[in-house]
């Protein structure tokens, strides 16, 4: 049975300089959420690869906000941060389906364009956690992301990396971030 933590003992181990405990809880947060997220999504017209993009969003997201210090615990639940960041993403994520139509070759992979707050690899607080994961991507992965943390746009990184364009990259920005999501949580 997996050790279950408090909201408290989450935040700390967020907190701390060691990065063993930053998995353990981002580990503990997929496995705690992810069925929450999963039947929100799910039930609300998407598919399951939608919820875990979702989840991995929040969960970035919110680890960002805690090592940055504007996640308040006493202002909210960490369960109601989750629920909340989570439906206001997967809503966004919906009126940008239905507003615009979708280039030719993300339906043929099958892949989901993610704009819904991608702020979380921008301003991200730990930059040495995230160089160090980094390196275990292969160097195309490595280039998209620093160029997308960079603040350059899916145009630009295209041509930076090789695409044929901007859907190509944006395609590619989601596995390779889906892969960086996995490194955190090998479950995943």
């Amino acid at each position: 049975m997996a050790k279950r933590y408090s909201d408290q003992e989450v935040i700390s181990m967020l907190q701390s300089t060691d990065i063993r405990m930053h998995n353990e809880a981002l580990k503990f947060l997929h496995k705690a959420y992810e069925p929450m997220i999963l039947r929100y999504v799910t039930s609300n017209s998407g598919s399951r690869e939608e919820a875990e993009e979702i989840l991995n969003d929040v969960v970035f997201t919110f680890f960002k906000n805690v090592r940055s210090e504007k996640f308040e615990h006493q202002d909210a639940k960490i369960s109601t941060y989750f629920y909340g960041v989570a439906k206001r993403k997967w809503l966004t994520e919906l009126k940008k389906q239905k507003t615009r139509p979708r280039a030719a070759e993300d339906i043929e992979a099958g892949t989901q364009a993610d704009e819904a707050d991608d702020s979380q690899f921008t301003n991200y607080e730990n930059q040495e956690l995230v160089e160090r994961l980094l390196e275990k991507l292969e160097p195309n992965c490595q280039k998209l992301i620093r160029a997308f943390m960079d603040g350059w746009s899916m145009e630009d990184i295209a041509v930076m990396v090789g695409f044929r364009n901007a859907a190509s990259a944006k395609a590619q920005k989601y596995h390779c971030l889906k892969r960086l999501g996995k490194l955190i949580n090998p479950s995943l």
